[in-house]
Parts: structure tokens; C-alpha cells; sequence
């Protein structure tokens, strides 16, 4: 009996299967899924790319740092993070001063701030200053 609805229905169903695949509005529907999936990937490699950015950002700038303040791996490591932290802030206000460029640019100023407030906290005074005297430099 099995065997008898098996071979019956089967070939029925494969047609009403193939029958629906084939009308436009599941041909419609595949492809704005997969236009969708491929969006969406998209949008994750760009944000993987922002990332690398960051992280190749801040460790260029905590290696420039380190030849001149003199610092050590603990304090490297944590130097990186607040870099990393400062360069992540960065991006998104850059992102979200299209509104408004006046804001933007305090904001900027409120970030490198905390971020001198960080490494104040993690060098000592006479690397602290050799950091400010290379910012100063820089600024100039």
C-alpha cells in the first residue's frame, strides 16, 4: 500500500512543485532573498573592514608612541584599547556628522579629551608628559 502511494503521488507532487518554482512570484521571491542575503553580507564586510582599519590605526599609533614615551607591555596593551576605544568613536561621530558638523567637532574634542584622560591614568608623569610634548608638536 506504502509503495502504491509512494509511486501515485510522488510524480503528482513534483509537478505541483516545479509548477510553483516556476511562477513569477517565487521567481520574485528568490531573488529579493537572495538580493537581501547579499546586501546584508555586504553591510558585514564593510563594517569587518572598518575594524581593521581601527585596529591597524591604533596599533600604528601605540607603536609610534611607545618609541618615544618609553613604555611598558602592560601599559601598551592598555594604551591600545584606549586608541582602539578613541579611533571606534571617531568613526561613528564621522558617520553621524552629515547633521551636523558643529557638533561633530565638539564631539571630537570631548573624545580626544577622554582619551588623554586614559592614558593620564595609565603612564606616569614623565611619560605623560612626553606624550603631551609630542601632541603639542604634532598640533603645532
Amino acid at each position: 500500500m506504502q509503495c502504491f502511494f509512494i509511486s501515485y503521488y510522488l510524480p503528482k507532487i513534483s509537478i505541483l512543485v516545479h509548477q510553483f518554482l516556476t511562477t513569477t512570484i517565487m521567481k520574485r521571491l528568490i531573488r529579493s532573498v537572495l538580493i537581501l542575503t547579499l546586501f546584508l553580507f555586504s553591510t558585514q564586510l564593510s563594517h569587518a573592514q572598518n575594524m581593521i582599519e581601527i585596529n591597524q590605526s591604533a596599533a600604528e599609533t601605540t607603536a609610534e608612541l611607545k618609541k618615544e614615551v618609553k613604555f611598558n607591555a602592560e601599559q601598551e596593551d592598555r594604551i591600545y584599547e584606549s586608541y582602539v576605544l578613541y579611533h571606534k568613536k571617531l568613526v561613528h561621530i564621522d558617520k553621524m556628522s552629515s547633521a551636523n558638523p558643529n557638533s561633530a567637532l565638539e564631539e571630537k574634542k570631548k573624545v580626544y579629551t577622554e582619551l588623554c584622560d586614559n592614558l593620564k591614568k595609565i603612564l606616569n608623569k614623565e611619560q605623560f608628559a612626553r606624550f603631551e610634548a609630542i601632541e603639542k608638536y604634532k598640533s603645532e
